[in-house]
């Protein structure tokens, strides 16, 4: 059995622009998207008790909102990085 591989491009947008920038993904050939929003990591950091989390995973959700899309790593996948940009 052949294994495929996959690759990830990720777009930092606004969160009301998320859902387009995701359809805009699919639309392109993604497989799937998965969107993450600072504001949601802040929300859930609340819900739950944690007793500690990395600063440098605080940072990484500091008011930015991503939209990542995973494409099979083939021959189209070029042309498809260049027309998303």
């Amino acid at each position: 059995m052949h294994e495929m591989n996959w690759a990830e491009i990720t777009i930092q947008t606004t969160w009301e622009g998320a859902e387009a920038v995701s359809e805009a993904l699919l639309r392109a050939g993604a497989s799937g998207t998965a969107i993450e929003d600072s504001r949601e990591f802040a929300s859930d950091r609340s819900q739950y008790a944690w007793d500690y989390v990395e600063d440098s995973l605080c940072e990484q959700f500091s008011g930015e909102t991503r939209v990542i899309g995973c494409f099979a790593e083939d021959e189209r996948l070029p042309d498809t990085i260049a027309a998303l940009r």
